[in-house]
């Protein structure tokens, strides 16, 4: 009764969009962040409100409880670990996002790799969601599986508007088997964890590439000497595929993401070749 089961993260989000957001509301966004949340608000018709980060990435909690109140915003969606920063939500943040009284979802879709979760404060908040995924601990993206956990009102509304059949039967075989497989599945992360380690270990070795510490299995990467355009440009010739980004704040950034010790083993020499 306070579980939701959706065709990956991507189709709660839409969901919790469409039942807080009418067009023309406001809704706040806490920038560099996962896009899907800009994508909702756009398709919702609502009136995006960006509130930046702070420059180690920490939201402004300030500023965002000043742009609630001000605006009335509904909803608000925040990653932890964020992507593609890898920081947390601390709970004393979630805790004065919740007290304004807007519905707060945390995207915890890499949970799995650091641990830390803010499912503790459901117990104390009925505006609190709390999104999860198998795309990234299980491997099956493709497959698109998630689910949200949430009040017992919250979830009943949902199942009210979703789709009747939002799973197909390969995505829910999948999910059953990676809970059956589950130990072996998250035993990789510890390798992953390690290699992620082993990346951060080279680039403070090196000068003028720099990164934001890490609680997933990606690391943003910013260069001085090239911008993001051309870092991406550089190891798409070496077969490794970053993600790039527009705007001021990350034009020369790109994420990467931690892979077998193998791949890791090209981006490192990738890293030499761009120092």
């Amino acid at each position: 009764e306070e579980v939701i089961a959706g065709s990956g993260g991507d189709e709660i989000i839409e969901l919790l969009t469409k039942l807080f957001v009418a067009p023309g509301d406001s809704m706040i966004d806490c920038p560099p962040t996962f896009g899907m949340y800009e994508f909702c608000a756009r398709i919702s018709e609502a009136q995006l409100i960006p509130v930046e980060r702070h420059d180690d990435w920490e939201i402004d909690i300030d500023a965002t409880t000043a742009e609630i109140e001000r605006t009335g915003a509904k909803i608000l969606f925040i990653a932890s670990p964020n992507n593609p920063t890898g920081n947390l939500l601390p709970d004393e943040d979630a805790r004065a996002i919740l007290d304004t009284g807007i519905v707060l979802v945390v995207d915890e879709t890499y949970y799995e790799f650091c641990g830390e979760t803010s499912a503790g404060l459901l117990d104390e908040y009925e505006n609190l969601v709390v999104l999860r995924s198998f795309s990234k601990w299980a491997g099956i993206a493709g497959l698109r599986v998630g689910y949200a956990i949430g009040s017992e009102l919250i979830v009943d509304h949902l199942m009210t508007i979703k789709q009747p059949y939002n799973l197909n039967i390969a995505a829910e075989s999948a999910a059953l088997a990676a809970l059956q497989h589950q130990e072996k599945l998250l035993a990789r992360i510890d390798t992953l964890t390690a290699e992620r380690r082993r990346v951060e270990a080279v680039i403070d070795e090196l000068d003028g590439i720099t990164y934001s510490p890490s609680t997933a299995n990606f690391l943003l990467m910013r260069f001085d000497r090239f911008t993001g355009d051309e870092a991406y440009e550089l190891f798409a010739r070496r077969g490794i595929f970053a993600r790039k980004f527009s705007g001021r704040r990350l034009e020369n950034s790109i994420r990467v993401s931690v892979g077998t010790p193998p791949q890791n083993d090209l981006v490192i020499d990738g890293l030499h070749d761009l120092n």
